[in-house]
């Protein structure tokens, strides 16, 4: 799907801040790059250095204890000044990448409404309850992060951004239809002119889909990417001198990916055709490598959409606990509900490899009979690729049959 003329004002994804200290003292800037804009984290280094001597004092605590320390001295009349202004620095640092995601969340119904609007007045709109000290107070008045989440803070950007399009647009205190994901506003107020709104919401609704379907690929484009690093940092090492193997056998897991998910043979048929091989790794051991890679790999997702799932996903989890997160019980059950999502995307991109790196090259060899061709190949590659045979008679009907199933979607692209 094409991009909308106003996405390229939307700034890249900004990196995420994996260190403390910069998450409470850096600030999103955006900079011009190939007729798009890129976010970049700044930082005063006397205020970083400021906030990292704070921060020593006790290493082991989690931001949320820091959160509420700053939100407490910020809302202490009796502090310093001072004191009360790095807590205020403290607070906006943190919370940009929220405003952030509120900013983009909202971005094309904001231009819709209101064409004028630029990505830096929204986004400085967005931040401005955390400018100063007076302003942060009332903001975070009724805001206790032990009980909360960035719920509250989202709420808070998306009323903020809403109050300004309706000053823009000349409504006063009356709603203009800007929705976001579960938050909603008791005190809205109907148009006056029914028929107004309905043509709005209809326009709306049409944008949502639109912009849903747009996130949609731009997220499965993102994944891929990641899938892809990944498995190219596995077929890397399966090429070591000093590679990683299954068991004592010299199979990699690169090896068994493409055999399991590449020739179809999944689990089972990649064991029996190992065994056959004289190469005993037992279909339990290649599940739990399977298992293993694709909790990675999860995690590795996880990691890139971080702050877009934090709400929704990241509460399902206790943030104090010292358990590993692939070792969580309840993201091991999120991990294996996605697992088959991932088998489709293994498979994909297995079959393709083979069908690229191995078919293809000998593409104006393969005379017909064709299917007969492609298994003679596929039967080389694997001899001197990983000195393995392929053993079809070893295959039960079913096995055989998905084989069969993968050299079918070659010969159509042969």
């Amino acid at each position: 799907m094409a991009l909308h003329a106003s996405d390229n004002e939307v700034p890249f994804y900004p990196p995420r801040r994996r260190d403390r200290v910069a998450r409470f003292s850096t600030l999103l800037v955006f900079e011009p790059l190939q007729g798009r804009v890129r976010s970049q984290w700044a930082c005063d280094r006397k205020f970083q250095s400021q906030l990292q001597q704070i921060i020593a004092t006790s290493p082991q605590r989690e931001d949320k204890d820091w959160l509420i320390d700053f939100l407490t001295t910020l809302r202490d009349p009796s502090q310093p000044q001072s004191n009360r202004q790095t807590a205020q620095k403290a607070l906006l640092c943190f919370y940009q990448e929220t405003c952030f995601w509120i900013t983009k969340k909202l971005w094309r119904k904001v231009k819709y409404l209101y064409p004028l609007a630029s990505w830096p007045d929204v986004f400085a709109v967005a931040t401005a309850p955390f400018e100063t000290v007076e302003e942060a107070c009332n903001t975070f008045k009724n805001f206790d992060p032990s009980q909360s989440t960035k719920n509250y803070i989202r709420t808070l950007v998306y009323r903020q951004i809403k109050h300004w399009l309706n000053q823009k647009n000349g409504q006063g205190d009356k709603l203009i239809i800007l929705s976001l994901e579960q938050t909603s506003d008791p005190q809205e107020e109907e148009f006056p002119n029914r028929q107004k709104k309905q043509l709005q919401e209809q326009t709306i609704k049409d944008q949502e889909t639109q912009d849903s379907q747009s996130e949609q690929k731009l997220s499965q484009e993102r994944i891929l990417q990641i899938i892809e690093r990944e498995l190219t940092k596995l077929e890397q090492k399966a090429k070591l001198s000093h590679k990683p193997t299954l068991g004592k056998t010299n199979i990699t897991l690169w090896a068994s990916l493409l055999i399991s998910y590449g020739l179809n043979l999944m689990q089972s048929g990649t064991a029996q055709l190992l065994q056959a091989n004289q190469k005993n790794i037992a279909q339990y051991v290649l599940a739990r490598q399977f298992k293993t890679l694709k909790i990675s790999l999860f995690i590795q997702c996880i990691q890139e959409f971080a702050e877009e799932l934090r709400e929704s996903f990241w509460s399902h989890f206790n943030e104090e606990s010292n358990t590993p997160l692939e070792k969580n019980p309840q993201f091991q059950a999120l991990a294996k509900d996605n697992q088959k999502a991932l088998d489709g995307v293994l498979r994909d991109y297995c079959h393709q490899w083979i069908f690229h790196n191995v078919l293809s090259p000998k593409q104006k060899q393969l005379t017909p009979p064709l299917e007969q061709r492609v298994i003679e190949t596929l039967t080389h590659w694997l001899h001197n690729s990983f000195l393995l045979l392929l053993d079809l008679p070893c295959l039960t009907t079913a096995q055989r049959k998905k084989f069969d199933k993968a050299v079918a979607l070659w010969l159509q692209n042969l």
